[in-house]
């Protein structure tokens, strides 16, 4: 599905149904050969328990092994939740996510105001590769 694309951003969120079971949604963007703006959900997971950072983690890396998008990622996209922040951390050690060349971003409701997280893993993939 992914073959042909060159980098890949995804968007991510968590979501809890009225039963109370967790989920997290994911949608992939990329711009075709044709310059033409492509997104597909490509996951909506459930959750091992809560919308904890390790749950989210592990979910997304699944997900992005699942589609073999690790060495495509631009970016990942998240809410500002502390949660999503802390999973950023845990992704820095994920042995799945070592080499992942990413920019992450997070997007506060209130004011839209943008925080980029620039390259958490280029010091770690350079210093594992040098």
């Amino acid at each position: 599905m992914f073959a042909n694309v060159r980098k890949v951003s995804l968007t991510a969120d968590g979501w809890t149904s009225p039963f109370q079971d967790d989920f997290l949604g994911i949608t992939a963007h990329w711009i075709d050969d044709n310059w033409i703006q492509k997104e597909l959900v490509i996951g909506f997971e459930p959750l091992n328990g809560a919308h904890t950072a390790e749950n989210i983690a592990e979910a997304l890396v699944d997900v992005i092994d699942r589609f073999n998008l690790g060495k495509k990622l631009q970016s990942i996209t998240t809410d500002n939740a502390s949660n999503m922040r802390k999973m950023v951390r845990v992704l820095e050690s994920h042995p799945r996510a070592c080499g992942w060349y990413a920019f992450f971003s997070w997007f506060v409701a209130k004011g839209w105001s943008k925080y980029i997280i620039t390259n958490l893993f280029l010091s770690q993939y350079t210093k594992k590769n040098m």
